[in-house]
This record gives C-alpha cells, sequence and structure tokens, in this order.
C-alpha cells in the first residue's frame, strides 16, 4: 500500500471493492498474525456521505466517541484467516453499531461487523498504550453502501468512518 499523507487528505483506493482508505497512524504493539485471533475495542464517528458532502458535526450520524457513549466501546473479535480477516462484535449489548444497524424487526442483533471495518487490520498494529509515546492505530475509511452497515447496504448510502483500534484486555 502506498503512504497516505493525513495533511493533504489522501487516502488510498482498493479498487477491487472501492473503499477508500488513509491511514493517521498504523499504531502500536503487533499485527494479527495469521492463524490469530484479537479482541480489538473501537471508537468510531461515522459520517453519512448522502446527509452531506462536507465532514462536519452536521453529517454525523452516529458515534461512540463521546462522554455520553464512553461504556458503548464496540468490542469486535478479529480473526486473521491466511490473510484475510473475519470479525464479530463480542458483546452486541455493548455495541453501539450492532445495536444501531444490526437490529431486525424481530428484536434479534446480528453480531456481524461490518466488512469494509475488517480492511485496516493488514496495515495496522493493534496494542495498548504503554509508554508517552505510543498511539492507537487509526483509519479513515470511505466505504460504499455494500461493504457497510445492514443499514447502508439496504439504503445504498456511503459512509466514511473515523475510527481508532485498541486492543482489548
Amino acid at each position: 500500500m502506498t503512504d497516505t499523507d493525513p495533511n493533504n487528505n489522501e487516502y488510498v483506493l482498493f479498487e477491487s471493492n472501492g473503499i477508500y482508505m488513509q491511514v493517521i497512524n498504523d499504531g502500536c504493539g503487533d499485527y494479527i498474525a495469521k492463524g490469530k485471533t484479537k479482541n480489538v475495542l473501537c471508537r468510531f464517528t461515522e459520517y453519512c456521505l448522502a446527509n452531506r458532502a462536507k465532514i462536519c458535526d452536521d453529517a454525523i450520524t452516529l458515534t461512540n466517541d463521546v462522554p455520553a457513549y464512553a461504556a458503548m466501546t464496540d468490542e469486535i473479535s478479529v480473526t486473521n484467516t491466511s490473510g484475510t480477516f473475519e470479525g464479530s462484535f463480542v458483546d452486541i449489548k455493548k455495541s453501539l453499531l450492532a445495536n444501531t444497524y444490526n437490529s431486525s424487526y424481530y428484536g434479534t442483533v446480528s453480531a456481524t461487523v461490518p466488512s469494509g471495518w475488517l480492511i485496516p487490520f493488514t496495515w495496522i498494529k493493534v496494542g495498548r498504550l504503554i509508554t508517552a509515546d505510543d498511539e492507537l492505530a487509526h483509519v479513515r475509511l470511505l466505504v460504499p453502501h455494500t461493504y457497510g452497515t445492514t443499514s447502508a447496504s439496504a439504503s445504498v448510502y456511503a459512509c466514511l468512518y473515523d475510527i481508532r483500534f485498541q486492543a482489548a484486555r
């Protein structure tokens, strides 16, 4: 992958799926090795691009990166299967994203993580802050509806996600 410069608003396009990614920080800790599973905490802000062309507070559709949702850190279990990543929400009752978008009419909630959220794991390290110099993995993803939430897929809208990843305890 080519390096991106967040200061110049540069993204890398994955032509196979139409996802754009900007790695703001590749994180501390280790990459998720092939054959391994790691629980990962996610703090995110979702911007619906159908609402606004400009990324601003008015375009935010969902976020757990505010004090009101501090207890709802989305925790996902990520498995690296020969370089392909699979993920599911660990506790759907505590997942803001799952409860908002993966709920059915019948009251069930799917544990499925949007496949677009799994793209960064090839390029980021997932650890915990230990020293003052450590930084969490931080990415921005422009996700087309086909790789987004069930709501985005059904309503055909793209979203931009600003996500920080940290290893769970």
